[in-house]
Parts: structure tokens; C-alpha cells; sequence
């Protein structure tokens, strides 16, 4: 073995030091060089891309970073990659959605969103993604609709529910917004949103 060759003679001790000693700093440069990689979210990422091809899950990852930081039109970039890669890749429809929803681009949002709900019809933050869409669209009932399948799928979604509230306030459906307001406020207590919107609920209806 290489112990015993070194244990043999002083010189070949002293050869194997510096071996060590050589194999050490390489090894540290090398480590050093790789935490570069990983110093933070974007440059990991960006690091697996240049290492692979066709890589989904970085292309998303990376998407979702650079709408994190409000960097919608590289975010875009990224997760229509990541549909070339795996056009199945529901939450990659979500925050491409999201994306273009916060360009004030709600159309393609909604196509989106439909896109998820296609291939997860009960996924709730979907319907509400594509309900706060329609809103901008100016389509309140449909609006309503995919709130309600929100709501359906989870119950607890407060801001399906104050939303929900203010949409059928919108319609004119005083009476049914009424305790939406009252659920979301038994969802966060605290919501002054919530207080607002049902007391201008309340004054519509005469309770003041």
C-alpha cells in the first residue's frame, strides 16, 4: 500500500508529504471554486443549466427566483423553457400565469391557469389565480365561479374568500357577500380589509 511504500525510507516520507500537501491544496481550490456555484439561488441554478439540457426542474426553479425579484420578463424566459422541456408541469403554468398577470397581461394568464386546471381541475390556487384574472377582465361572474372552486378545495384560502365577498359585492349580490365577509374574518380576525368591505356591505344594506 502507499503507507507502507512510505514508511520504507525518510525520502519517501518527505515525498509523500508533499504529495499530501499538493492533493490538499487542490482539493481546496476546487472546493472553493464549487461554492462559488452556490452562493445563492440564481447563480445554483444557472449553474445546473450550463451543466445540462432540457433541465425542467432548473429552468422552474430559476423562474420562480427571478419572479421572487420581480424580474418578470427573464422569469417568462425561464418557465416557457421549462413547458418546451415538460408541457405537463402545472406549477410552471401557475407562475407563468402569475407572471403575465403582473404585467397586465391578463389574457395570457388566463390561458395559463386554464392550462393547470386542465390537468388538476381542483387545485385551488389556481382557480383563484384565474378568478383574480377574469376580475381584470371584467368578468365577475366566471370570477365568482372559480372563487367558489377555490373555496370548494380549501376552505381556509382567505383571500379566495375576502375576494369572493367583493365580487358578489361588485354583482350586486349584497346579501350573499355578507358571510364571505364574516368567514374571512373568522379565518384572520385581524384583516382590517375584511372589517372594511363587510361594514360597506352592512351600510348597503341598511344596517348601519
Amino acid at each position: 500500500t502507499a503507507g507502507t511504500w512510505c514508511a520504507g525510507q525518510q525520502n519517501r516520507r518527505v515525498l509523500c508529504g508533499a504529495l499530501a500537501v499538493v492533493v490538499l491544496v487542490v482539493m481546496s481550490v476546487t472546493a472553493y471554486r464549487q461554492t462559488g456555484f452556490w452562493k445563492d439561488t440564481e447563480t445554483m441554478w444557472n449553474r445546473a443549466l450550463a451543466c445540462t439540457s432540457d433541465n425542467d426542474t432548473a429552468h422552474y426553479n430559476l423562474g420562480t427566483s427571478l419572479l421572487r425579484d420581480g424580474r418578470l420578463d427573464e422569469a417568462i424566459v425561464h418557465f416557457e423553457k421549462t413547458l418546451e422541456a415538460n408541457p405537463g408541469y402545472v406549477k410552471a403554468h401557475i407562475n407563468l400565469g402569475q407572471a403575465f398577470l403582473q404585467k397586465n397581461m391578463p389574457d395570457r394568464a388566463i390561458e395559463h391557469y386554464q392550462k393547470a386546471l386542465a390537468a388538476r381541475p381542483s387545485l385551488p390556487q389556481a382557480h383563484y389565480n384565474l378568478a383574480v384574472a377574469l376580475e381584470q377582465k371584467g368578468r365577475t361572474d366566471e370570477a365568482i365561479t372559480h372563487y367558489r372552486q377555490a373555496l370548494e378545495a380549501d376552505p381556509a384560502l382567505f383571500d379566495a374568500r375576502l375576494n369572493l365577498g367583493s365580487a358578489l359585492l361588485k354583482a350586486g349580490r349584497v346579501d350573499e357577500s355578507i358571510p364571505e365577509y364574516e368567514e374571512a374574518l373568522r379565518i384572520s380576525p385581524g384583516s382590517a380589509k375584511a372589517h372594511h368591505n363587510l361594514a360597506t356591505a352592512l351600510v348597503e344594506k341598511g344596517r348601519i
